[in-house]
């Protein structure tokens, strides 16, 4: 009987935490509507308070002492509404459902083992329980999440049944010729169904959120695959309560996440960014919106994607080979290019083949407004006769690449690519040279000839919802983020199963 209530708050496993009431720099915010929840929740609820009166409840039979009893032919009608969750301090918060009312019947057998007459025997009665509830009861757990480490964590402390004064009516009546355990029934009964309930409710819950654990990775894949190495998102953050619905009893929710990209080496090691958060969009930008789902990029994202693709491709070598034909320019001591810019080489290298080794000093910078994605980074171009394997001189070229982004759904998801539209060199400094001057001017064009083997990814993100499908996708650049919009399928509604 008491088995039953273990199902009462199983709903909470749609765990959602908080951050007290605001969210820190993060690469990624996810945001899911009020109003999806809502809806999401209020199916939810109907499908799991219909599981609920529908389960076949088992015989339970157990012993106090030499007492013996048997509780069979259990039957249960439960109504769950105003399903709720609040945030209470950073990690923690508490759910539960705002009314709760049920009645279940049950017949009991109880039995004393007596001596009788110098023999032993078993004294049993019969009879029947009906547990009703006669006021509004509500229902609390408190559970703590921690998704800010690698080893994400759920778990529930406690449970309350909120039950006020009379609010439940027990009744044990007796059909047997003898009734001496009734009242003892009775009280037994009434003194430990909430203990024991609430006590239930912690542990089923503790044990169905920890399967959910393995949901929350802290590294999702981008499907980006390059060189052997491969490329993760860091998803370790924070799930936040919105402050714009929180008169809602499903408010707006917030996923933060740390957004760096990490690359998995061919060696199967993980390098993480140097660069750190930096940006913090307005409220407005993460909470304020009327779709489904909410998908905002801020520059860290970007300034780690390409960081990581720099470390991928770099340091990168550049052959004659390599060149176009219809180059302008030629990888040879005694290219009219070289020849104007390090006369130097030409005189002591002539006719010689040339390879240039390209490295990255320092992390990119990413800034993002309306008209696309604006990345400003350093290229060191050592400069190598191939013959000989020596350096001859070395050129810092600072410089500035726009893109301008573009949105495809995909399956269950979407890709985000983009076109690169200009480079702009900033400066193109001498910061070694064993063969005389050399004059940086011309180098826009070698800029030009590297242009060439520029590959910009493609990223795919996965639908943060996977049950349910995209119906339609939006996408905007903002001053320092880009906002992706989406809408979700509602009839998938149905396809929602409770394991």
């Amino acid at each position: 009987m008491i088995k039953l209530f273990v199902s009462l708050l199983l709903l909470s496993i749609c765990i959602n935490s908080s951050y007290g009431f605001s969210y820190p720099e993060e690469g990624a915010y996810v945001g899911i509507n009020s109003n999806f929840i809502s809806i999401l929740t209020n199916e939810f609820t109907s499908l799991f308070q219909n599981q609920i009166n529908s389960f076949q409840v088992p015989d339970i039979s157990g012993s106090v002492g030499s007492d013996k009893y048997d509780f069979s032919s259990i039957s249960q009608s439960v109504q769950l509404s105003g399903f709720y969750y609040t945030q209470t301090g950073s990690g923690q918060y508490q759910i539960g459902f705002q009314s709760i009312t049920f009645s279940i019947h049950t017949d009991f057998k109880a039995c004393v083992h007596k001596m009788v007459d110098g023999k032993q025997i078993d004294l049993c009665e019969h009879g029947n329980v009906k547990i009703n509830s006669q006021a509004t009861i509500s229902s609390t757990s408190n559970v703590n999440v921690v998704f800010d480490t690698s080893s994400p964590s759920l778990t529930c402390l406690s449970t309350t049944i909120n039950v006020p004064s009379n609010g439940i009516n027990y009744e044990v009546d007796c059909t047997s010729r003898i009734c001496d355990k009734t009242h003892d029934i009775r009280d037994k009964i009434e003194q430990d169904f909430i203990p024991q309930v609430q006590t239930s409710v912690t542990t089923a819950i503790n044990g169905m959120i920890s399967k959910y654990e393995t949901f929350f990775t802290t590294l999702k894949p981008l499907n980006i695959l390059f060189k052997g190495n491969e490329l993760f998102v860091n998803s370790e953050g924070y799930l936040i309560q919105s402050n714009i619905s929180s008169a809602s009893l499903t408010p707006t929710l917030l996923y933060a996440i740390n957004g760096g990209v990490v690359v998995k080496n061919s060696n199967g090691q993980y390098i993480y960014p140097s660069q750190s958060p930096n940006t913090l969009p307005s409220y407005i930008a993460v909470e304020q919106f009327s779709s489904d789902v909410s998908v905002v990029l801020t520059p860290f994202f970007f300034e780690s994607l390409v960081d990581a693709g720099l470390d991928i491709m770099l340091p990168f070598e550049i052959t004659e080979e390599m060149v176009p034909p219809s180059s302008p320019i030629h990888l040879n001591t005694s290219d009219p290019f070289f020849n104007q810019t390090a006369p130097g080489l030409t005189a002591k290298y002539p006719n010689s083949l040339i390879s240039v080794s390209l490295n990255s000093p320092a992390p990119p910078t990413v800034s993002l407004n309306q008209t696309g994605i604006f990345i400003r980074t350093a290229i060191s171009a050592d400069f190598y006769v191939e013959s000989l394997n020596t350096k001859e001189f070395s050129v810092v070229f600072s410089f500035g690449i726009e893109l301008t982004p573009t949105l495809k759904q995909v399956s269950n998801g979407f890709n985000i690519s983009a076109t690169l539209d200009t480079i702009d060199v900033y400066s193109a400094l001498v910061s070694f040279s064993s063969v005389g001057d050399v004059d940086t001017t011309g180098f826009i064009q070698l800029i030009q000839l590297i242009q060439g083997f520029i590959q910009v990814p493609m990223v795919t993100i996965q639908n943060p919802l996977t049950t349910f499908s995209i119906t339609s996708l939006s996408f905007s650049d903002n001053n320092q983020y880009i906002q992706i919009l989406l809408n979700l399928s509602k009839d998938m509604l149905s396809q929602i199963k409770i394991n």
